[in-house]
């Protein structure tokens, strides 16, 4: 059988895992990719060069000129109205295949996704053994009814099967297919890094976040697993034999923690990868051990989502618990063992006030951070934060319709807080923290009046992040930028 996926924007993990289960079942693979350059809607959504930069028309006629058995769009939910877009062309044609849609957008909400008139059929969670078992079924019949994970629409009827479990020995996977991004984007590891997961699942379930879903859809189930400290070496030592990479980025929710884990990891990645590595990680799981043995394999940076400064907030909005004497000690002993700290904070949470934001000035001032990337709330469909906003009377039904259908895939209301330039006062505050010293941070803060000579949005926020970028000798946004429009031709 031959398989087509589609996606845009950035090189996805799923699809690579997908493409190499299903080759690995005898089956041909193509990729076919939008980059969305200038329109992604992450970084420099410029209108005019996304339109001049679209695809859309291009994919279509190449998928439909290698006339797949089956096509496959992996979509969350800021590239779901796009991956609906680039379907219906599809449709457009006489005798086109099926079309099924998976990723986090149709598991969260498939009889919405199921409704649209391009869409066959929705993969819900983890696909890797409910996909091959759809693609080998085309090869003697319809596509079978009853493949767990796979929700079908077949003559007005929809079939909601169960979704498949969930792997549990991830050793038994095929190491991702980076070959169909890397035959697209020649050059994409060279400029950017090695994704790569050591495991799977999130032990918490942030309202706002899909493993908020997640923990609902597979409830029972044991939903954090890590891969065999050999399995992943050998998935990276074959890596260095095939491609040249600056870093490697471990995209885990949360990098494993266990400590018997960590000890032979971090011997073994020193001596047979001894690339430079990022991470994500969590404040509860900060010791000291963790961190030394972080930064012997190799360790170099380390993300960590704070969201909120504000426990109230974190307690009743995000449910997330943790204090945040908890993060400052976590933020030392990082800063201590010489790894660069980045912390995430996001504005728009439901209840947040004025003294919530003053309160997380303070602290990131105090804390002092090498990088703070901040971003605003979005409602993705089915997250309980959803329900949150609507009794707090930031959302409508209205609204939470255009939510799950995808039309707001970047929504937010401002907050609680109404005033937009203030929430902008906050925002230049925050990326100010890692370009200025204490002092005289502490100084601008308490002349607010002075902040109004200042630049302040998308612009001016995107410019400070750069800088303090440089500042770290990261060249995260540089690099970004290069890959970016290398990217612009792609087909």
């Amino acid at each position: 059988m031959k398989v087509a996926f589609i996606t845009s924007g950035q090189e996805n993990l799923g699809v690579e895992y997908l493409s190499s289960s299903v080759r690995r079942a005898g089956h041909e693979v193509r990729l076919f990719f939008d980059p969305q350059t200038f329109g992604g809607g992450i970084f420099l959504r410029i209108e005019l060069l996304r339109m001049a930069f679209d695809l859309q028309n291009k994919i279509a006629a190449g998928v439909i000129d290698w006339r797949p058995d089956i096509i496959g769009f992996s979509c969350m939910t800021h590239n779901y109205d796009w991956s609906l877009q680039v379907a219906r062309k599809i449709k457009e044609h006489a005798g086109a295949p099926p079309i099924i849609f998976g990723g986090i957008h149709p598991t969260s909400v498939p009889e919405s996704v199921l409704s649209q008139d391009c869409v066959d059929m929705v993969a819900v969670g983890e696909s890797e053994t409910s996909f091959v078992k759809l693609v080998d079924s085309l090869g003697t019949t319809a596509p079978s009814p009853d493949v767990k994970g796979i929700q079908f629409k077949r003559e007005g009827r929809i079939f909601r099967n169960k979704p498949s479990p969930l792997i549990q020995d991830l050793d038994s996977l095929p190491f991702p297919d980076k070959k169909i991004f890397h035959d697209k984007v020649p050059g994409f590891l060279e400029l950017d890094s090695y994704s790569i997961m050591a495991g799977r699942g999130c032990p918490f379930s942030c309202t706002y976040c899909c493993n908020d879903i997640l923990h609902r859809l597979y409830r029972g189930q044991s939903i954090l697993r890590k891969r065999s400290v050999s399995n992943v070496i050998e998935e990276l030592r074959l890596a260095k034999e095939r491609f040249a990479f600056p870093e490697v980025f471990f995209q885990d929710d949360v990098f494993p923690s266990d400590l018997t884990w960590l000890e032979e990891f971090s011997e073994r990645y020193r001596k047979e990868i001894g690339i430079p590595f990022q991470m994500i990680y969590h404040f509860k799981f900060t010791s000291e051990a963790h961190i030394r043995l972080l930064r012997a394999a190799g360790c170099y940076h380390i993300a960590f989502g704070v969201q909120s400064v504000s426990e109230r907030v974190r307690r009743e909005i995000c449910n997330r618990f943790y204090t945040n004497e908890e993060a400052r000690e976590a933020i030392r002993i990082c800063r201590g063992n010489g790894i660069i700290v980045k912390l995430e904070h996001m504005f728009g949470f439901p209840t947040e006030t004025a003294d919530d934001l003053e309160e997380a000035v303070e602290f990131y001032r105090d804390v002092s951070p090498d990088l703070i990337y901040t971003y605003w709330l979005v409602y993705y469909p089915a997250t309980s934060i959803v329900e949150k906003g609507r009794r707090a009377g930031l959302l409508s039904e209205a609204d939470i319709g255009d939510i799950v259908a995808g039309r707001r895939a970047f929504y937010h209301r401002g907050t609680s807080i109404r005033d937009r330039k203030l929430l902008m006062t906050y925002q230049l505050l925050f990326d100010l923290v890692p370009l200025l010293p204490r002092k005289i941070h502490q100084w601008l803060a308490s002349h607010r009046g002075l902040l109004k000579l200042l630049p302040r949005g998308y612009i001016s926020h995107f410019f400070l992040v750069l800088l303090a970028d440089f500042k770290t000798r990261q060249s995260i946004f540089s690099r970004y930028l290069r890959l970016m429009l290398s990217r612009k031709n792609v087909p």
